[in-house]
């Protein structure tokens, strides 16, 4: 199976930027431990439009993708982080198909 990606872009309004980050932190720090096969989660703000986040995921196959969406993390904090959102998020999965640091 190739591997598998997820790009999630959202906005928060200023006074929840922090709550935002708080939230994002921890979903990383939770995959460090629960997904042991996730390989990349990587949050960022935009740096000319503070409140506006993008993130990345990198799993090595579609099961380790499914075992993320279903685990305690996303059970535990998305809504928390869905509910700061002043409209819903976008999400695109993605096949990668050249890069630095792919699982070959």
């Amino acid at each position: 199976m190739p591997p598998l990606a997820v790009m999630f872009t959202f906005s928060v309004p200023p006074e929840k930027i922090d709550d935002a980050i708080a939230i994002l932190a921890e979903i990383s720090a939770a995959m460090t431990i629960e997904e042991p096969a996730a390989l990349m989660h990587v949050s960022h703000q935009r740096a000319d439009k503070p409140g506006s986040f993008a993130f990345y995921e990198l799993y090595p196959d579609e099961a380790a993708f499914k075992v993320h969406g279903k685990g305690p993390i996303m059970t535990a904090v998305g809504s928390r982080l869905n509910a700061l959102m002043e409209q819903p998020g976008k999400g695109f999965i993605l096949n990668p198909v050249t890069g630095v640091g792919l699982p070959t």
